[in-house]
């Protein structure tokens, strides 16, 4: 369990390179988006060469407000939740 632990502990001193590494595969995906051509999209906004880019991460955006504002206050429970006495 604590090469587990090692291996995390490394990787998060990395956290800036996984980003920057995140980054480039998605200005990647971009570019190769924009320069293929929606033989068929389904509706107007479709059309557009970023509509999925955007959509990804506006919901990502979105479900990452409601984990945080609406779920984590229902699920959150008190620190000595299991070790109270009944």
């Amino acid at each position: 369990m604590s090469r587990l632990g090692n291996w995390l502990e490394w990787q998060t001193t990395k956290a800036k390179a996984w980003r920057n590494l995140l980054f480039s595969v998605l200005g990647a995906l971009a570019v190769v988006g924009a320069l293929m051509h929606n033989h068929h999209p389904h509706f107007g906004l479709d059309e557009l060469y970023v509509f999925w880019a955007g959509f990804g991460w506006v919901l990502a955006v979105v479900m990452t407000i409601v984990l945080k504002k609406i779920i984590f206050p229902i699920l959150k429970k008190p620190e000595d939740y299991y070790d109270r006495d009944k």
